[in-house]
């Protein structure tokens, strides 16, 4: 093979009714035992990423998986290879997963996952399964304090969301007090909450990250905030991208095309767009451009994690 040319694999993210995630250790003698990493492998050749998914768990776990979407796909440079991982999401197979290779699984919750010893690779995976597809960036310029809480909870209770307050975040007592209250709800919903904000104030007041704009990415010379904290990018091409994926950003708002919704002749060409920034980027990626729910579709059939909606609520 190509140096250059990656090395096809599959993975698959199972989920359990209760929420808990599947995950796979490597046993003796596989290269990198012992560390974890999301069930599946290489993918053969005239295989689709289904049908290898599949016959992956199959061998590995002995089920059969009946139907599977996308979730994410990305590069990793390995000291050995290149790999292209495909990363589905497991909707629905039959059986009981088993380690049918003599290797241990363990299921766990969610934000459990942080805290395994993954395979390098698995950092951009983890964040796609904690990440909803829906993000709203709240305007209470427009709607008012009172009527945006109002509006953001009544989405809260039909949809996972992650939520990022707009509104330029300063240590006044008004947006302290709109801060304390945004922070609960979104809390209480168990969803993300994000300040367009000086990572340090975002941090002082609460939040659980920021949303750095694109112009902001070189102006911090390593991640800022805690371990824990969410680091979302603004970006409109690779060159900003690649800046994002630099600082350690956990993900990126792609604003790539256009801020609107694309006229009815120009949607194959955005979404054309949208999928090569997609497959170049190596953490998950929301698009923004005037998009509605009934987008999300297509927005993950051309690799992103979701949409980024603006003003909708």
């Amino acid at each position: 093979m190509n140096p250059t040319t990656p090395l096809e694999v599959v993975a698959g993210v199972i989920s359990s009714p209760n929420g808990d995630v599947l995950i796979n250790q490597r046993s003796q003698p596989s290269q990198f035992a012992g560390q974890w990493e999301f069930p599946g492998g290489k993918i053969d050749p005239g295989e689709t990423l289904h049908d290898a998914l599949a016959r992956e768990l199959r061998e590995e776990l002995n089920i059969e998986v009946l139907e599977s979407n996308p979730l994410i796909s990305i590069t990793h440079d390995y000291p050995h290879a290149r790999v292209q991982l495909n990363v589905r999401t497991v909707s629905k197979y039959r059986g009981i997963p088993k380690g049918a290779e003599g290797q241990s699984i363990r299921w766990l919750q969610p934000g459990a996952l942080r805290e395994v010893n993954f395979l390098e690779a698995n950092g951009p995976i983890i964040n796609a399964v904690l990440l909803p597809d829906c993000y709203i960036i709240t305007d209470s310029s427009r709607y008012g304090q009172v009527n945006t809480l109002r509006r953001l909870e009544r989405l809260l209770m039909i949809r996972k969301c992650i939520v990022q307050v707009r509104e330029q975040a300063s240590n006044s007592a008004d947006f302290g007090k709109f801060a304390e209250h945004i922070i609960d709800l979104c809390h209480r919903y168990k969803a993300p909450v994000l300040a367009n904000a000086d990572p340090e104030i975002a941090h002082e007041l609460g939040f659980d990250g920021v949303q750095l704009g694109f112009d902001k990415l070189d102006k911090h010379p390593v991640r800022p905030g805690p371990g824990a904290f969410w680091i979302g990018a603004s970006c409109h091409n690779k060159k900003e991208l690649a800046a994002a994926e630099r600082l350690g950003a956990d993900f990126v708002i792609l604003k790539a095309v256009s801020n609107t919704a694309p006229p009815v002749g120009a949607k194959t060409r955005y979404w054309e767009q949208v999928s090569t920034l997609c497959d170049f980027a190596r953490i998950p990626v929301y698009v923004l451009a005037g998009m509605q729910f009934d987008d999300l579709k297509r927005a993950r059939d051309n690799g992103a994690q979701g949409l980024a909606m603006m003003g909708c609520i």
